[in-house]
């Protein structure tokens, strides 16, 4: 699912109603620790001893269960892992994977959680069709991340990565606490050649 153009700024139940809706139509492939590694160019060793929020798992977790094989420890994070799907998050608790219910626009996690965070085919593709939607999620990614920690997300859609609109919003987000950068990435798909990296700083 990839944006072709944002809308005008919803009132508070066309919101509510658009998330809803996004909600139910997360991503349903499953990508593996080397999917992820590739496509953000990590490392094991880069990521082992750290900790690893994935935005838009898919609702198997496979992601994380081979990154907890290698020892690394990763929080997943889909609007699925709700009450309603209790037996899968009781099969996740049995394999030892922490999954986690919410949005991204809406993290449920303190301040300066997660030395990398990470979206493959979840954040942006998912999200509501308005920059406020996309302004909430980056905001909550850049508060969880610790000082020096990096968020990773793919795919950036050709459509949304020209936009003037979304150029604007990562000029917004570019300053004293966090910077924004699009990558285009060789060898990829039309219309989906781009990666978004969002670090944020050091203090000093």
């Amino acid at each position: 699912m990839f944006l072709r153009k944002f809308s005008p700024e919803p009132t508070p139940k066309e919101r509510q109603s658009s998330r809803r809706q996004f909600e139910g139509s997360t991503d349903r492939r499953e990508s593996s620790l080397a999917d992820y590694l590739g496509k953000f160019d990590l490392s094991e060793d880069e990521l082992r001893g750290k900790k690893v929020l994935d935005i838009g798992s898919s609702v198997q977790a496979k992601f994380a269960s081979e990154a907890r094989d290698k020892g690394i420890e990763v929080i997943s994070l889909n609007p699925e892992f709700a009450s309603e799907r209790i037996g899968m998050k009781m099969s996740m608790r049995e394999k030892g994977l922490a999954g986690v219910a919410a949005l991204a626009q809406e993290l449920p996690f303190p301040d300066n959680t997660f030395d990398r965070e990470v979206s493959l085919h979840g954040v942006p593709g998912y999200l509501p069709e308005f920059v406020s939607e996309y302004r909430l999620a980056f905001q909550e990614m850049i508060r969880t991340l610790k000082p020096g920690g990096e968020a990773k997300l793919f795919p950036v859609s050709d459509k949304l990565a020209e936009s003037q609109e979304f150029k604007s919003l990562l000029a917004e987000l570019t300053g004293a606490e966090a910077g924004a950068i699009l990558e285009e990435l060789p060898g990829q798909g039309a219309d989906h050649r781009y990666r978004l990296i969002i670090r944020k700083k050091k203090a000093d």
